[in-house]
C-alpha cells in the first residue's frame, strides 16, 4: 500500500516537472515574440511623426509575417486541448498584435475612395473625406490571416481568443485617439475627422455588447474617454476653421 502511494506521488512529481519545463519553453518563446511585437509597435509609431504613412504601414505589414511565424511556433508547443490552460502566458502579446493590426487595416483602407492627404485640402474636400471614409475594422479572422501570410495546407491554424481580440480593439481605438492629436500637429486636418468617424462607429458597435468580464468592462469604459478626446480635437479644429 505504501509503495502504491509513493509511486502515485512520484508520477505526480514527474507530471509537474514536465509541466514546469513546458511553461519555461513557452516563456522563452513568448519573450522572443514580445521583442518582435515591440519592434512592430516601434514601426507603427512613425505614424505619429511622419506625414506620409505609407512606408510605416507597409513595413509593419511585412513584420507581421515574422511575428506570425513566431506566434505559430509558440502555439505549436502547446499540447492539444490545452490552449486555454497556457494562453495567459502570451495574452498581452496577442492584445498588442490585434491593436497593431487595427492600425494597419485602418490606414490601408482609410483613403479609398476618399481624397489623399494634402496640405491644400480645402473645406469641401475635408467634409467629403468623412462621408467617403471607408476605413475597415479588422476582424478576428483577418488578424489571423494577416499573421498567417502564405500558410501551407499542412500548417496548423493560429488561434486567437475572442476576449484578446476585443481588448486589442479597445487598445487600438485609444491609440487612434492619441494619433489624432499628432496628425493635427503635422498639419493633417482631414485624418482626425476620419479617425473620429471610425472610432465612433466602433464605439457604437461595442455598446451593443453586454460585458460581464471585468477587464473587458474596464477597457470598454475607457473608450468613452478616447471618444471625448477626439471630440475635443474636432471642436478645436472647427472653432479655428481648420475643419
Amino acid at each position: 500500500m505504501t509503495s502504491d502511494i509513493t509511486s502515485g506521488f512520484a508520477a505526480v512529481a514527474t507530471a509537474l516537472e514536465h509541466e514546469g519545463q513546458l511553461r519555461e519553453r513557452l516563456r522563452l518563446q513568448r519573450d522572443e515574440l514580445d521583442v518582435a511585437v515591440r519592434s512592430l509597435e516601434t514601426q507603427l509609431s512613425r505614424l505619429h511623426y511622419e506625414v506620409d504613412w505609407s512606408d510605416a504601414v507597409a513595413g509593419a505589414r511585412q513584420q507581421l509575417r515574422t511575428i506570425g511565424s513566431g506566434f505559430l511556433e509558440l502555439q505549436s508547443l502547446v499540447p492539444e486541448g490545452m490552449f486555454y490552460k497556457y494562453n495567459d502566458l502570451w495574452r498581452q502579446c496577442s492584445i498588442h498584435i490585434v491593436q497593431s493590426c487595427l492600425l494597419i487595416r485602418f490606414f490601408e483602407t482609410v483613403h479609398a475612395p476618399g481624397p489623399q492627404f494634402s496640405d491644400n485640402l480645402d473645406q469641401s474636400q475635408a467634409n467629403d473625406s468623412v462621408e467617403t471614409c471607408t476605413a475597415a475594422l479588422v476582424t478576428k479572422d483577418e488578424v489571423l490571416e494577416m499573421l498567417d501570410g502564405e500558410k501551407a495546407p499542412t500548417q496548423p491554424a493560429l488561434r486567437l481568443d475572442l476576449e484578446e481580440y476585443l481588448l486589442g480593439l479597445c487598445g487600438g481605438i485609444q491609440e487612434l485617439a492619441r494619433l489624432a492629436a499628432n496628425r493635427v500637429v503635422l498639419g493633417d486636418y482631414a485624418t482626425p475627422r476620419k479617425l473620429a468617424f471610425f472610432c465612433n462607429q466602433v464605439y457604437a458597435g461595442f455598446r451593443l455588447l453586454n460585458f460581464r468580464n471585468d477587464s473587458l468592462r474596464r477597457s470598454y469604459d475607457a473608450l468613452k474617454y478616447a471618444i471625448q478626446r477626439l471630440d475635443s480635437i474636432l471642436y478645436d479644429l472647427r472653432i479655428r476653421k481648420l475643419s
